[in-house]
């Protein structure tokens, strides 16, 4: 319960959010559940990780019905596209962080196939 406390105090007290900036290193962290998804995007700056965005929604009748894996990947995508304008616009690659320990697999796979492989793609 305290930490549930101190997690809401960090996120509704000043400064919450804070705008990017130049060409330091962006986060990507996204994750899953039975009912929705989420990403936070967020920026080293001044050696320090502060929070730019948030996005989340629920998932539709039918996505609720995939496998976890299926619905941290669809995560991932809803992320990607979420952010896309600042992780595609640096000169700086961006850190992407999932808590899925299945997902690593895909870094192994030469061929991947399916909906897999829309995450190569994109």
């Amino acid at each position: 319960m305290v930490a549930f406390e101190e997690l809401k105090k960090c996120l509704t007290t000043a400064p919450v959010l804070s705008p990017p900036i130049g060409d330091s290193k962006y986060i990507l962290d996204t994750d899953a559940s039975d009912e929705a998804l989420g990403a936070v995007l967020q920026q080293e700056q001044d050696g320090l990780v502060k929070v730019i965005a948030y996005a989340s929604r629920f998932l539709q009748a039918a996505e609720r019905r995939y496998c976890t894996t299926r619905k941290e990947l669809l995560g991932i995508i809803y992320g990607l596209k979420q952010f896309r304008y600042y992780l595609l616009g640096g000169s700086c690659p961006f850190v992407f962080r999932t808590d899925h320990a299945a997902l690593t697999s895909l870094l192994r796979t030469r061929e991947p196939m399916g909906q897999r492989l829309v995450i190569w793609i994109y």
